[in-house]
């Protein structure tokens, strides 16, 4: 077990879908990361994992072992017919979650002409959490947008005292807050 006084210091590095193909033990500890330290992590997510050109998947190792892992997708510059559908409320689209809420919730006009990089998922485990882990996952994820030219990096949660105070701890402003309860 770490030594919870002690700050972890954690190699990262964006892993890609042929790595996960080709290395089942890592697969296996990148989606048990997941399942463990997140309540959403369902079995589709393996799935999107795999198969979806959208993803972006960050993981943090210690000692060689999985002990972080953050799930991106990438986000923005729609067709401008499944735009015209948000406009006119007569659809919703998938993988478009940061610039249809700032279109629908924010009425930001152009948020649809800008690339995004959204975290979906950050999972540490639990001998790692609260020792800056997550906060070191976040600044690589950050630092990879920055240089793919990502004109904004965000994400979307339900809303505890401990993730609103993991957020705020990692720069990250609060734009919108809901209004109905996650399940």
């Amino acid at each position: 077990k770490l030594s919870s006084s002690t700050p972890v210091k954690v190699d990262i590095r964006q892993v890609e879908t042929h790595e996960l193909i080709a290395n089942e033990h890592l697969l296996s500890q990148v989606f048990s990361t997941l399942v463990k330290a997140h309540y959403q992590t369902t079995p589709s997510d393996l799935k999107l994992l795999l198969n979806h050109q959208g993803i972006k998947l960050f993981v943090a190792f210690y000692q060689l072992q999985v002990v972080a892992v953050a799930l991106t997708m990438v986000e923005g510059q729609a067709q401008q017919d499944d735009i015209n559908g948000v406009i006119h409320s007569t659809r919703r689209l998938k993988d478009q979650f940061l610039p249809q809420s700032l279109f629908v919730h924010a009425n930001v006009q152009n948020a649809f002409d800008y690339s995004y990089l959204r975290v979906m998922r950050i999972a540490v485990t639990e001998e790692c959490q609260r020792q800056g882990v997550g906060q070191q996952v976040l600044a690589y994820v950050q630092c990879f947008a920055k240089s793919q030219g990502y004109d904004f990096l965000g994400t979307s949660f339900g809303a505890t005292k401990e993730l609103l105070d993991f957020w705020r701890g990692s720069q990250y402003r609060l734009i919108r807050l809901g209004f109905t309860k996650d399940k």
